[in-house]
């Protein structure tokens, strides 16, 4: 019985240790920086694929890049809006280390000659929707008057404020009813009528 035991975990460590073997595969890293051919400036967002991978890598802002893969020669493709898209085989197992430089030509794209000239339309009244609204409006005005309306009302009155500045009880003996009027100011104190 102890037999078929060790017969069995001797089946399963050397199946583990061929299986990993079987799947430990040497990985490499694809390094590099992307630049512009004329101007020798690093590319930004530049989209670097591998054939094989899944992977997709994008420079950054010092056109720096890096992407594991596990080909020993793989071919990168480096696209980028308004550059010419480019196809390389790289050799990865001469030295792992190394920085690949890769520099993108812009696409020379040629525009045909376009004129614009401007023509000022003639203003007409006719089948103008401003101006049919606004004498729509006009023709309703005195529909749309507040005193039209059977339940708007007001009273309208009028206020004049006068005041008399340092009222004091001495100038008007005569007149005593004024002291029910006296006030004092809101700035300085003083009395006012």
């Amino acid at each position: 019985m102890f037999k078929k035991y060790y017969l069995l975990l001797l089946i399963l460590f050397v199946s583990c240790l061929s299986g990993s073997f079987l799947f430990a595969q040497e990985t490499f890293t694809v390094r590099g920086i992307v630049k512009d051919s004329l101007t020798e400036m690093p590319l930004t967002s530049v989209t670097v694929k591998i054939d094989g991978e899944y992977q997709v890598a994008l420079s950054n802002k010092n056109g720096v890049f890096q992407l594991p893969t596990r080909q020993q020669h793989p071919v990168a493709h480096f696209s980028y809006v308004g550059y010419e898209e480019k196809t390389m085989t790289l050799n990865l197992t001469e030295n792992r280390n190394e920085a690949f430089i890769i520099f993108l030509s812009p696409k020379s794209v040629e525009l045909e000659e376009v004129v614009t000239k401007y023509v000022r339309p003639k203003y007409s009244k006719k089948n103008n929707p401003a101006v049919e609204l606004i004498e729509k409006v006009i023709a309703r005005k005195n529909n749309l008057r507040p005193e039209s309306l059977p339940y708007y009302q007001y009273e309208k009155y009028e206020r004049t404020s006068l005041a008399l500045n340092n009222f004091g009880e001495k100038k008007f003996r005569a007149l005593n009813f004024l002291e029910e009027y006296k006030d004092s100011s809101k700035i300085n104190e003083t009395p006012i009528l």
